[in-house]
């Protein structure tokens, strides 16, 4: 795995228009390789700019705060420019695992030091992780431009709050999820009514909707 993704590092350096999807499961003993696998592929990220990739996919690896904190840096020093796709979703059946607020929290730290943010980034995928504990974080980078091109979020599962969806009404009402045309919310049964009228409230007072 080591050597593979060195060979994908080199490769995006010069070749445009990459796609990247990792898709694993197996014994405990092939995680302990997959462990040392993510931690090359994500130091990399911020060695070499690969601006060539666009559409990274990462699915069963249960990427925790770590992980986040360690790729979140690619991201503060423009080596994922040319993103289209981040899918950071999780298969597993059991996501406690995954990253939340800490992780969220790097993500967008990293996105905001970024002049451009995630400029050519279209489809957002934290379905069933925990990232929705930090998904108020993640306004601040709507409400400054750092996602023009976003149309697709995708939040389901993924451990919302009612101080998250209280977070996604802070956008709504700041005009920062104009461009969204798809954002799914589903399956947030701790989520209090109370949250949700304010939410739906910020859309019908918008103007223009989200």
């Amino acid at each position: 795995w080591l050597g593979f993704l060195k060979k994908v590092q080199a490769s995006l350096w010069c070749v445009g228009g990459w796609n990247f999807e990792i898709q694993l499961g197996g014994s405990s003993e092939q995680w302990v390789f997959i462990e040392e696998a993510k931690h090359a592929f994500f130091s990399s990220l911020s060695a070499v700019q690969v601006c060539g990739l666009s559409e990274l996919s990462i699915q069963d690896l249960q990427l925790s705060d770590a992980d986040m904190i360690l790729g979140a840096e690619g991201v503060r020093v423009g080596s994922l420019c040319g993103l289209r796709v981040l899918d950071l979703s999780c298969e597993s059946s059991d996501a406690s695992g995954c990253f939340g607020r800490e992780g969220m929290e790097a993500l967008v730290r990293a996105i905001l030091e970024n002049e451009r943010g995630l400029p050519s980034l279209e489809t957002l995928n934290f379905r069933n992780t925990r990232a929705g504990c930090g998904v108020g974080s993640l306004g601040s980078a709507f409400l400054a431009g750092k996602f023009p091109k976003l149309c697709d979020l995708d939040l389901r599962k993924s451990s919302l709050t009612d101080e998250g969806v209280s977070g996604l009404a802070d956008v709504v009402r700041g005009g920062g999820l104009m461009g969204v045309r798809v954002l799914d919310l589903g399956s947030h049964e701790l989520v209090r009514e109370s949250a949700w009228r304010e939410f739906f409230q910020a859309i019908r007072d918008n103007r223009w909707g989200l």
